[in-house]
């Protein structure tokens, strides 16, 4: 059958769209591979797989960027040739900023089913290093340990160092020990309401996201599930949701309700928008005390589409009392943390703004193998996210007649949503590029996927979605999902598994370590410290005694200066026994051991104390002076 014209323009646009997209995605990724090619550097001479190389760790982000910037750069050459007349023919006039329509609001019995249904699948996902029969020591024991050197009195930064944030390692277990008791299962348990919680605004936001459709929610969930192994299905294994993630999806559910508010034209949408505006950089840098990289992203993702938000504002004359809303929100941020830090800011900064970003690379990082499958999906999908966002701009800008740039922010602010994920899509994704293995890779890439999810199911399956056969279909899904869930729980007792308050610790330690841990605790008296160089923070927990100097995982140590602060440390406290060494994972990171690591605590050791027993793995050393 012959094809009219307009077919075949079309036709060829999609193919000139597709060509653009891919080409530009191979030759983004052939540039990096090929050139990129950074200075080797390691003033502080740090232990790791990437020192061994001689590799820059910015290699990475350099060759992320390029790839992800690959398919938009071409676009932006081809709309500056004729082509653009192909590319852009079906728009007539640049979006504008309707507002939304009111939606009959779903039944109360409805709301309930779909909040349980989420529920049912959150508990059936493996709590983040928290959801297996024995505890995960090295994870487990970061926030195990900090909350022992908390309780001690110990504040946060001056006297004890970790990496993650002041709730994520030592407020958390301190928490969960004030609600259940302390044990490893209170610890669990807390993490565990925290991943429901997560995966509850999780759901939430996708309805947001789906202009409060409910269908479009469900439709949205069904994938996120189908990517995960919260079932039966575990189709990609391309995302987790960490529990940590409930302040990322706090503050997104906020800033799609300031972006709301500000698209109403009544008088009253701007004191609410300002409400918004302070509760969501109140939240942003209040995240700094959640976890210290949820932080960096949403504050500066906040910063990136702050112009849009006050272009949005600057119509309705309220970009100053929107300004003065964030900061007043920032400020009360800063007090939080503030709080939570004991107010250690000198301490904090130095570590985490100074010190930290110049090693933790150099430390832990890998070479990022972008032409690996299941790690160059989540770049590729980042990158068509982008090229899409992009064309959108392009295609308001086309055809506006002497006001562009108006066009092209008017689209921008109407898809804020889109170009907010995007956004976070690149900053969250700076930790799989810092420490590139499958589990960062997949725990980095919620926004990416959430991304997609947005302008697929806002796209193409918009109009299916709003037919009563898919409704159907739907429902029967959710139901059988639902159902199996439920199973799952049963079968598995997951309920026991996700809130194991009253689990004794012993039944989640070996016997091994609870041998070493009757040897340890019969050869400490009261006024000994004891101290660990297999970097599991969680031996300060089982013997509950902190860490005698600033850092329980002592793998964050790797700088010499840092190494010669143990050491005095060390020298000054009654420190009577040492864990040398073990056949941990913690112990010998990527390989590496402690000792390889941390060469002049190694010689203070092998100087100070001398071999005492070997209980299983574990090589137990004692002080000199206090050997029998």
């Amino acid at each position: 059958m012959r094809r009219s014209a307009p077919e075949v323009r079309s036709l060829l646009r999609a193919a000139l769209i597709a060509a653009l997209a891919a080409a530009g995605l191979l030759l983004g990724l052939a540039v990096a591979e090929r050139y990129v090619q950074l200075p080797w550097r390691n003033p502080w001479d740090v232990t790791g797989l990437l020192a061994a190389l001689r590799y820059n760790p910015a290699n990475n982000l350099l060759k992320y960027l390029l790839v992800v910037a690959g398919p938009s750069l071409l676009l932006l050459l081809a709309a500056a040739t004729p082509l653009r007349r192909l590319l852009f023919a079906a728009t007539t006039k640049p979006a504008a900023l309707p507002p939304e329509t009111a939606r009959r609001r779903p039944a109360a019995w409805v709301v309930v089913l779909s909040l349980l249904y989420v529920t049912i699948m959150a508990i059936c996902v493996t709590t983040y290093h928290a959801g297996n029969r024995q505890i995960d020591a090295f994870h487990e024991g970061e926030t195990l340990g900090a909350a022992t050197c908390h309780l001690a009195g110990q504040a946060p930064y001056r006297d004890t160092i970790f990496v993650h944030g002041v709730w994520q390692d030592p407020l958390r277990s301190a928490t969960a020990f004030a609600l259940f008791g302390r044990s490893i299962g209170a610890a669990r348990t807390l993490e565990s309401l925290t991943k429901v919680a997560s995966y509850l605004l999780l759901f939430a936001l996708l309805w947001r996201l789906g202009g409060r459709r409910l269908a479009h929610a469900h439709a949205a969930f069904l994938l996120v599930i189908l990517l995960t192994e919260t079932v039966f299905l575990h189709v990609a294994g391309q995302l987790a949701i960490p529990p940590r993630d409930v302040v990322s999806f706090a503050f997104l559910l906020l800033m799609l309700e300031l972006w709301r508010r500000l698209r109403v034209e009544e008088a009253t949408g701007a004191g609410g928008a300002a409400a918004f505006a302070a509760l969501a950089a109140f939240t942003a840098v209040g995240a700094f005390a959640y976890s210290v990289d949820r932080g960096f992203f949403l504050t500066a993702a906040l910063l990136l589409v702050a112009p849009l938000l006050l272009h949005m504002a600057a119509g309705r004359k309220a970009a100053g009392r929107l300004a003065l809303a964030g900061a007043a929100g920032g400020l009360a941020g800063v007090l939080l943390l503030g709080a939570a830090l004991q107010w250690q800011f000198a301490a904090f900064a130095d570590f985490v703004f100074v010190k930290m970003p110049q090693y933790k690379e150099l430390m832990d990082g890998k070479v990022y193998p972008f032409t690996e499958r299941d790690y160059l999906i989540p770049v590729a999908v980042t990158a068509f996210n982008a090229f899409v966002v992009l064309f959108g701009l392009l295609r308001a800008a086309v055809p506006a007649d002497g006001g562009r740039l108006r066009a092209v922010l008017d689209h921008a602010a109407a898809r804020l949503p889109a170009i907010l994920l995007l956004v976070l899509s690149v900053l969250f994704y700076r930790s799989a590029l810092g420490r590139s293995d499958p589990e960062h890779v997949v725990y980095a890439s919620a926004p990416t996927y959430l991304l997609s999810l947005h302008l697929l199911v806002g796209g193409p399956l918009r109009g299916l979605l709003q037919r009563r056969s898919a409704h159907i279909v739907l429902a029967t899904i959710i139901v059988v999902f639902a159902l199996a869930g439920a199973w799952k729980i049963h079968h598995r007792d997951l309920l026991a598994r996700n809130f194991p308050f009253r689990q004794p610790d012993r039944e989640l330690v070996t016997p091994e370590v609870a041998e070493a841990i009757d040897f340890l605790k019969a050869n400490l008296a009261p006024g000994d410290d004891f101290f660990t160089m297999t970097s599991e923070a969680v031996w300060y927990y089982h013997l509950d005694r902190p860490c005698p100097c600033r850092f329980p995982v002592v793998w964050f140590a790797m700088p010499p200066f840092y190494q010669q602060e143990i050491v005095r440390d060390l020298q000054r406290r009654p420190v009577k026994l040492v864990l040398y060494a073990d056949d941990s994972t913690g112990y010998a990171i990527d390989g590496i051991t402690s000792r390889e690591r941390l060469p002049i605590v190694e010689e203070y050791l092998r100087a100070a104390f001398e071999p005492f027993a070997v209980v299983g793995a574990h090589e137990i050393w004692i002080r000199r002076e206090s050997a029998p």
